[in-house]
């Protein structure tokens, strides 16, 4: 018999820490944070909201560092939650995958086929995703780029899709 823990048996990962952790066992983990309004989300098929096509992975975040990031990975995986928190927020489950990116979602999104569960996350995580990233936006930042914009789930959402937010003010 297998004893491995599953996700569903283990308990969801309370923090940053835990997350580089998994990282550096598992390798590349994407956030994702099932939509309780899309349709087949819930049976393991993925839909586009709008069209209803069949996707052929999971939409997810990479929370990999890119290689031009200079801070640590425990910054970068903040800043990736903190970003998707207001989502995560009022989803059912949010989740670390693991697979292989094989296509793009309509806002940019990596798909994630042949995805497998690592493990679920809790609410904690999101809190100390946004306490951390304005931490470092507080300390990293030059002064005045602090200002430029509002921390806002709007301009999160703008930004992840690769549209300016000053262009639809």
């Amino acid at each position: 018999m297998n004893s491995a823990a599953t996700p569903a048996s283990s308990p969801p990962l309370r923090s940053i820490g835990q997350i580089v952790l998994l990282m550096q066992t598992v390798g590349p983990l994407y956030l994702h944070v099932p939509d309780p309004h899309s349709i087949g989300s819930r049976d393991g098929e993925f839909r586009d909201p709008e069209s209803t096509f069949r996707l052929p992975g999971a939409p997810a975040w990479s929370l990999q560092p890119e290689s031009w990031w200079l801070d640590s990975t425990a910054t970068w995986v903040a800043r990736r939650l903190a970003r998707h928190a207001t989502h995560a927020a009022t989803a059912p489950a949010p989740t670390l995958l693991s697979g292989e990116i094989v296509s793009w979602g309509i806002d940019g999104q990596p798909l994630i086929g042949g995805h497998r569960t690592v493990a679920f996350l809790d609410a904690d995580v999101f809190v100390e995703a946004q306490a951390t990233y304005s931490a470092w936006r507080e300390t990293a930042l030059p002064r005045g780029s602090r200002s430029l914009r509002a921390d806002t789930s709007e301009d999160f959402l703008l930004e992840e899709s690769g549209h300016d937010s000053t262009e639809s003010r």
